[in-house]
């Protein structure tokens, strides 16, 4: 069963467009973009080239809106 867009807030998802794929924590959809929470930063799609938005299980080792910072050596 199909989930409505606002209940995947929050979650991990993957965005697909008709060349890439972004993987993220979603934060916001509206009209226009869709935003999400990456492991490398912030990632805006505009809603025209999104394909598909759908929730995937969480990478190993969290979620990926956690990070951690290198160890000094």
């Amino acid at each position: 069963m199909k989930r409505p867009l606002h209940e995947l807030v929050g979650e991990e998802v993957l965005v697909e467009t008709g060349d890439v794929s972004y993987r993220g924590v979603l934060r916001e959809v509206t009209e226009e973009r869709v935003c999400l929470r990456a492991r490398t930063g912030w990632r805006e799609i505009p809603m025209a080239r999104v394909v598909a938005i759908r929730g995937v299980e969480p990478e190993p080792g969290g979620r990926s809106d956690h990070f951690s910072l290198p160890s000094k050596k």
